[in-house]
């Protein structure tokens, strides 16, 4: 028994942090669900002016698209390729940095429920882990710095008492999905304004 907690005790931030970002996901997820309604609301002001919207549209497609790019080379630098390093994706990197890029990054998905005049769960589910983590790495930088964005080559030695390929695996797979599920939306709108507007 002594064995086990000592394996485990010196990943007790870490545990500390999951428990936070899951609170903070949660709340976020209640919270983006609540405000469809002002979804539908902006959207419709928009749409009375259609140069206005067909701008905005053209700037949540741009941060979009650089967010798939992002995410994608967030994804191989997880696996342990560090060519492109995107910014939000950088070993020790500021925290007002870090929350500039994850705030573009949530606004992203905000500005695709707004289009839509709704958001859909599992695009709120993907906004809201963004939140959780940005939380996170308020509270807990250094904790966030080591376990969250850092490539797992730096932390080999946690592989046997931590299982870290899994929460590598774990993250390669969340950062993926976000950026399949943008690429895919972000085709779809890039086609209807393109037979809309010209």
């Amino acid at each position: 028994m002594q064995s086990y907690i000592n394996r485990y005790s010196h990943h007790t931030k870490f545990y500390i942090t999951l428990v936070v970002s899951l609170l903070s996901t949660s709340l976020f997820i209640v919270g983006l669900r609540f405000l469809n309604f002002l979804y539908k609301f902006i959207q419709s002001k928009l749409q009375e002016r259609p140069h206005l919207y067909l701008h905005f549209i053209i700037l949540s497609l741009l941060n979009n698209y650089y967010q798939v790019y992002a995410h994608i080379f967030t994804a191989t630098k997880f696996m342990g390729y560090n060519h492109i390093i995107p910014a939000g994706s950088k070993d020790n990197q500021s925290i007002i940095l870090f929350t500039i890029t994850n705030i573009l990054d949530i606004l992203g998905w905000i500005s695709v429920y707004i289009i839509y005049g709704f958001g859909h769960w599992f695009l709120i589910l993907l906004a809201a882990v963004h939140f959780g983590s940005g939380i996170t790495a308020i509270l807990f930088n250094n904790t966030f710095q080591r376990y969250y964005i850092a490539e797992p080559r730096k932390y080999k030695f946690l592989n046997d008492s931590f299982g870290y390929k899994y929460w590598t695996w774990f993250r390669i797979i969340f950062v993926l999905t976000d950026a399949v599920s943008r690429a895919y939306i972000s085709l779809m709108i890039t086609n209807d304004i393109i037979i809309i507007f010209f």
